[in-house]
């Protein structure tokens, strides 16, 4: 009797989070592979998910409370970056940021692994992005004052990181905007 409780208490939350998560997709952008977004006040929710040979690129402009993410591939990284930086308010003089490293990046050992773990390493594109930030003459960046919850999906393989957070009170959605139930999980491990 009690495993069927739990059972029915797990469904009665699963069913709460996935209205709760349909309810913040109508106010998310979800940045794409080489693609950035902006948020605004009809979507202050910003992210991107599926971040594996990839960087996430954070900007946050708390003067204006608004936030930029991107997802630059390997092979494109740097035009994002300076795609980005161009969307960017030319009031705003203080732009805060984060590279993410995508799961492969950050976990030597696996078979798609990137050649450019190591950070110091100048063929790094987290080093090229951050030496590029740091030598812009028309904003200054400094690092991120608030921390960005990153999840590890398990997407049956192939793992990758993902995250989102509201601009206007800077808190993370990530476990409730890419929420799966305990079932989805188990059947995408056991494939």
């Amino acid at each position: 009797m009690e495993l069927f409780e739990e059972k029915k208490n797990a469904n009665i939350y699963d069913k709460k989070v996935v209205e709760y998560q349909e309810e913040l997709l109508t106010y998310s952008s979800i940045a794409s592979m080489n693609q950035f977004v902006i948020s605004s006040v009809d979507k202050p929710i910003v992210g991107t998910t599926a971040l594996a040979t990839c960087y996430g690129i954070v900007f946050y402009d708390k003067r204006l409370k608004k936030a930029y993410v991107g997802h630059a591939s390997p092979t494109n990284y740097m035009t994002l970056l300076y795609q980005m930086i161009s969307a960017l308010e030319p009031s705003s003089k203080i732009i805060e940021y984060k590279i993410i490293p995508g799961w492969d990046n950050c976990n030597p050992g696996f078979e798609s692994a990137s050649r450019y773990q190591n950070i110091f390493d100048d063929r790094n594109p987290y080093y090229y992005m951050k030496k590029c930030l740091q030598n812009n003459s028309d904003f200054q960046f400094i690092p991120l004052s608030f921390s960005i919850d990153i999840q590890t999906n398990y997407n049956y393989i192939d793992p990758f990181y993902e995250f989102a957070f509201d601009a206007n009170t800077r808190e993370s959605v990530t476990k409730y905007l890419f929420y799966e139930n305990v079932d989805d999980i188990n059947r995408k491990i056991n494939m």
